[in-house]
């Protein structure tokens, strides 16, 4: 690829007389490669807490875009068709206290220690110590 470009906005934003997304481009730094993949890079800060994007592709001879709908040669107009950033509230995401951080868990399922109610076994199961 010559050039990456991301393609970004909020979701909701319409125009109505184009009928189509209102987003941006903003075009994408190469930041290095393995033995499969390219990678690329841009930062972007939603305005709303919604962010719909995509990618537009392009060398000396083609241009491709790519949403989650796939690869096309035209770019698609429907917020629809683009990825979806997940909004999280910040007081819903789950923040442990300090003191886990040096903490071994363990988990015990005593039912995989033998089969203490064969009358609850689903259909097939085999009896204890099979294969």
């Amino acid at each position: 690829m010559k050039t990456v470009s991301l393609i970004f906005g909020d979701p909701y934003d319409f125009d109505m007389e184009k009928k189509c997304w209102i987003s941006t481009k903003k075009e994408m730094h190469f930041n290095g490669s393995d033995a499969l993949h390219d990678y690329w890079l841009a930062a972007v800060t939603p305005d709303h807490r919604r962010l719909r994007y995509g990618f537009m592709l392009e060398d000396e001879n083609n241009v491709l875009f790519y949403s989650e709908k796939g690869f096309s040669t035209d770019e698609p107009k429907d917020a629809g068709f683009y990825f979806c950033f997940p909004f999280l509230n910040k007081i819903d995401v789950f923040s442990p206290p300090a003191w886990v951080n040096d903490t071994v868990w363990y988990q015990i399922f005593p039912e995989r220690f033998g089969n203490g109610d064969p009358g609850n076994d689903p259909d097939g199961a085999l009896p204890w110590g099979e294969y």
